[in-house]
């Protein structure tokens, strides 16, 4: 399967005659009123909002199939609205550095009393000259955790390929569970 969004309220959608046998489905068989057109498109908008990192739910969507040669199809789906809604992320990578290993032990402590409960996991590694969490932070919790860590040191960046550039160049020293290690040596 092949997605391209081709503008900003419109999906192409190329299926080969094996992504149709993958969904267990012919051409001839999709209808509107048919069961098994219903979870073939179900299945197909979940994989195209994951591929797409667009959000489908709550629209009205037109759908137009259009068979090819070799049991190929052909699917553009389009809302009416102005364009897809990006799907909303539920986490995010915050890397934080300090110079010291006393001010990353300190922003730990702060936020393990105070913000616990605003992140799902946390790593801590080093280089030569500082150190670096990343914190998998809830999405809407980002800006209150920032407001903790700032006191004590510096945002290098928000997002997977920050942390993955952090992973690769440093020393992983804790992999789990990070900050609430350090909180317990202040």
């Amino acid at each position: 399967m092949t997605s391209t969004l081709i503008s900003n309220s419109t999906i192409k959608i190329f299926l080969t005659n094996e992504d149709m046998k993958d969904y267990n489905i012919k051409f001839d068989d999709l209808d509107k009123e048919s069961h098994e057109t219903k979870l073939f498109l179900f299945r197909l908008i979940d994989e195209v909002k994951e591929n797409n990192d667009i959000d489908l739910s709550g629209e009205k969507l037109y759908i137009e199939a259009f068979e090819q040669a070799n049991g190929c199809c052909l699917i553009y789906i389009s809302i009416r609205g102005e364009k897809f809604k990006k799907k909303e992320k539920l986490s995010t990578d915050l890397i934080y550095e300090f110079r010291t290993l006393s001010d990353a032990i300190s922003a730990s402590s702060a936020l393990w009393n105070n913000q616990c409960h605003l992140f799902r996991e946390s790593e801590f590694l080093c280089s030569e000259n500082n150190y670096r969490l990343i914190i998998k932070a809830y999405s809407r919790a980002e800006k209150r955790l920032c407001n903790c860590l700032c006191e004590y040191g510096c945002e290098i960046g928000d997002d997977e390929i920050s942390a993955s550039v952090t992973r690769e160049h440093y020393t992983m020293l804790i992999d789990k569970n990070a900050v609430e290690m350090l909180s317990l040596l202040n």
